[in-house]
């Protein structure tokens, strides 16, 4: 598919990954870091809000140049769990397209 590009899968484990933060939130490691759990659990949804956000972005500036659903779809779901790394990406990605 042309109108859709991987991101490389390394960024997952990147330190601050989300690999890491998510299996964070199942130890002791934020008591350590938070005074309280629900200052981790604030951090995650506000986490998950951006990276939403993001992935609507990323639809939008697909539909914009007239990508496919189904690239519109995988732009989302990318984004939303790799976050900026895929925006990068798809700016990249519209940039070769012109």
């Amino acid at each position: 598919m042309k109108e859709f590009a991987l991101v490389n899968p390394l960024w997952l484990f990147l330190p601050a990954g989300c690999v890491y933060v998510a299996l964070a939130g199942f130890t002791e490691v934020p008591m350590l870091l938070l005074p309280h759990r629900w200052h981790f659990q604030a951090i995650f949804a506000i986490a998950v809000v951006i990276h939403v956000a993001e992935g609507l972005y990323a639809v939008s500036r697909a539909r914009k140049a007239s990508m496919s659903g189904s690239a519109c779809l995988l732009w989302f779901v990318q984004t939303f769990i790799y976050g900026f790394p895929s925006l990068l990406l798809l700016n990249d990605t519209l940039r070769r397209r012109k």
